[in-house]
């Protein structure tokens, strides 16, 4: 069975490749992107399949709940898992068991805990 695979959509370059190693470890595959955009163009892409997104709330342009919401209209079996440092209500995008929130800074093991609940 192939792994999952995950999309990380974060604009600050060092901690997008953090959080790729941290997923990577944890035995997912990844995509990184530095934008809303450049994510959806990515779902655009037919060979493209995510199981989980994980996007930072505060994106240039775009936001990151709002990509979230067009995410799991297209892929409504996926997970999402939304990322700030700021206090953030997940709960209008969908159920906890589709939709989760990670309160920056966090501890890699607190990701890879959350992405295994979301993603048995």
């Amino acid at each position: 069975m192939p792994a999952q695979r995950v999309l990380i959509v974060e604009d600050e370059l060092a901690l997008r490749a953090l959080l790729e190693r941290f997923v990577q470890r944890a035995g997912y595959g990844t995509r990184t992107v530095a934008s809303a955009e450049e994510a959806l163009e990515t779902l655009d892409n037919p060979a493209d399949a995510f199981d989980c997104f994980l996007v930072d709330l505060s994106l240039p342009g775009l936001s990151g709940d709002e990509l979230a919401r067009r995410a799991l209209e297209r892929f409504p079996e996926s997970r999402v898992i939304i990322m700030s440092g700021y206090p953030y209500d997940p709960l209008p995008l969908g159920p906890p068991s589709q939709v989760a929130f990670l309160q920056k800074p966090f501890l890699p093991k607190h990701l890879v805990e959350l992405l295994r609940r979301l993603n048995p």
